[in-house]
């Protein structure tokens, strides 16, 4: 049977989500380490507290199939007078299984009316250049590279270059 998103639902995540974004974030960064910036053993070690300050300072999305969050994204807004007009894509992340379909997409374009919604004018992400699947939805979704990133990530003796990503609002 080839699975399918239509039953899914995507909503922002609560305090009350934390133990579901915290599982499925160290999945995530547990198999898939040359994706994320952070590492798996960092974000093992964080409190509960920790947790959901990141709720609480991001707009964390979540994609839920039944009770089990099966994908996710956060987004961020700059952290000064400066920067608050801008926003940054953080932890994108859909099990396995449910990859190709579309999913990813939705929950960029869920990040993305968040900013619209909160008056932001350009969005930023990033992925690993060896990271095809996650440059082409960026790409789908609008967003397109503005620059490259040398040696953004190390991982099992081996240096990763990084495309920055961004879309004007």
């Amino acid at each position: 049977m080839t699975p399918s998103t239509k039953d899914i639902i995507i909503r922002q995540a609560a305090v009350a989500d934390v133990e579901a974004m915290r599982e499925l974030r160290l999945e995530g960064l547990r198999n898939h380490p040359v994706a994320f910036g952070a590492d798996y053993e960092t974000d093992r070690n964080r409190t509960r507290q920790e947790w959901e300050i990141r709720v609480q300072e991001s707009a964390v999305f979540l994609a839920w199939e039944g009770e089990t969050a099966v994908g996710m994204a956060g987004i961020y807004p700059g952290r000064s007078s400066k920067t608050n007009h801008q926003a940054h894509i953080w932890g994108v992340y859909v099990r396995p299984a449910l990859r190709g379909h579309g999913l990813c997409s939705k929950l960029i374009t869920r990040c993305l009316a968040w900013a619209r919604e909160n008056q932001k004018k350009v969005v930023y992400i990033a992925a690993a250049s060896s990271n095809t699947a996650a440059i082409r939805c960026y790409n789908a979704c609008g967003f397109a590279v503005y620059g490259l990133q040398p040696t953004a990530l190390y991982f099992d003796d081996t240096y990763y270059d990084e495309l920055l990503m961004a879309q004007t609002l």
